[in-house]
């Protein structure tokens, strides 16, 4: 609006510079406007530092009421409104095994999993042969029992196939009283079986074998075993996780075969 003024009654023809009073009022017009940003700023600095000096109490009591409200807040929140934090999440103690090969100190640092109670240290030796193997998964599962089967229970023998393991490998119609008392039958079920899950997972052995992951030394023999204990199936979830995802069976987590590393199979 004032520049819309000036337009309309401003005189091209008179010569403001030859107007010495004209020229003193400019000049002190914008003396002042100088002193009046110099001056309010000068205020506000000075109300600024007398606030923080007279009226600390005040800055408290609005501490003191914020602090009041959002408690307030907290309450309402957890006991009305059912509104809960989330609680960290407990993981379940893991055994993870590695071999002698490894470099401990190296291989602890790529651990991600927090809760790990400790680590055993198997020997990694191509010479290990498949009856080796044989003795060492059936110490796991039964001590070695051929005719170990609690009352009631599904599984089965040294191997302690369940009624799914045995129903992949044909032998679905096999009595229990023969099964138990049949050392060569559980042997072969067991020689099936390895070769059933080797085939299922074949790209996943190539893939991983040789390959240490968040912790896990994983090899053929080893994700076999595995295998035996809670199937294929869970193993490539296992594997597909980048082995994050931990398959559970009754006896904790299954990852404890692979204990049964680098072994030399000879699967066909």
């Amino acid at each position: 609006m004032k520049r819309i003024i000036h337009k309309i009654f401003k005189d091209k023809h008179i010569d403001s510079e030859k107007d010495d009073s004209l020229h003193g009022a400019i000049d002190q017009y914008q003396y002042l406007l100088i002193k009046l940003s110099k001056l309010s700023s000068h205020i506000l600095k000075r109300k600024v530092i007398y606030f923080l000096r007279f009226r600390k109490l005040y800055l408290l009591k609005l501490l003191l009421i914020i602090t009041m409200i959002l408690t307030i807040i907290g309450v309402i929140s957890k006991y009305i409104f059912k509104i809960n934090l989330p609680k960290p999440k407990i993981y379940p103690q893991l055994v993870i095994y590695v071999p002698d090969s490894v470099d401990t100190t190296i291989y602890k640092k790529q651990l991600c999993y927090t809760n790990i109670k400790f680590i055993t240290i198997y020997t990694e030796s191509p010479t290990k042969t498949l009856d080796e193997f044989r003795s060492k998964l059936g110490q796991i599962e039964s001590g070695n029992d051929y005719q170990s089967c609690r009352d009631g229970s599904q599984y089965w023998g040294k191997y302690q196939f369940g009624s799914s393991a045995r129903a992949i490998i044909g032998f679905e119609k096999i009595t229990k009283e023969e099964f138990l008392n049949t050392p060569e039958l559980q042997e072969a079920a067991l020689l099936l079986l390895l070769k059933k899950n080797k085939e299922d997972l074949l790209d996943y052995i190539k893939k991983y074998n040789g390959k240490i992951i968040r912790g896990y030394h994983l090899t053929e023999s080893g994700l076999l075993a595995m295998a035996h204990n809670v199937g294929s199936n869970e193993v490539k979830h296992f594997l597909n996780s980048e082995c994050s995802y931990i398959p559970i069976d009754g006896n904790g987590p299954a990852t404890k075969f692979l204990i049964l590393g680098s072994y030399n199979l000879n699967l066909k």
